[in-house]
């Protein structure tokens, strides 16, 4: 996705400010240079964020609408605290502070995903990460991020991840280095 920003968007005099900022910066070489740019790459990211944002047509559906949301945000913010915990529709619903068909109809619509969908996916792709990573079994990854509550039933997991990405979770990472998502 490419954004672009016009001159009238909010922020964008503070974006330029931060750019100059950045140049002057590396131009330097000063000490603390390096935490410095990498702040300041930080802010402007953030920038960009708002000044998109802050437009009248908004942000498509998807994860970005739903977490800047204020309904749903609380609901998200369990649910990627706590992606190991057996969430179920009722107890997001109530951190919503809407009812169960109502909040699943918003997120819904928001997201362009049911809300347990959503944290199905958000566990997947935080079990590529830990795969990427190396070192556990795929078991143990499932059970890390909560995709197996009880005691580790490799096969299912394993029917998730290939339903996802179209191959075993065992042969993406012996062939592969698992592409970085999210």
């Amino acid at each position: 996705m490419v954004i672009h920003l016009r001159r009238d968007d909010a922020g964008v005099d503070q974006l330029q400010w931060l750019i100059r900022e950045l140049v002057q910066d590396t131009m330097a070489a000063a000490p603390g240079a390096d935490a410095a740019r990498s702040g300041l790459a930080h802010l402007m990211f953030l920038q960009i964020l708002r000044g998109y944002l802050s437009r009248e047509r908004g942000v498509n559906v998807g994860w970005l609408r739903a977490a800047c949301d204020p309904k749903l945000a609380p609901a998200l913010s369990l649910m990627h605290g706590d992606p190991t915990r057996n969430w179920h529709l009722p107890e997001l619903a109530r951190a919503a502070a809407m009812f169960r068909t109502a909040f699943a109809t918003y997120f819904k619509a928001v997201a362009g995903i049911a809300p347990l969908s959503y944290l199905a996916e958000w566990r997947m792709r935080l079990a590529e990460r830990k795969l990427q990573d190396g070192g556990q079994s795929v078991a143990m990854v499932a059970q890390s991020v909560g995709t197996l509550p009880k005691p580790p039933s490799a096969p299912r997991s394993s029917a998730s991840w290939a339903a996802r990405h179209g191959s075993a979770p065992t042969l993406d990472v012996r062939s592969r280095r698992l592409p970085a998502t999210l």
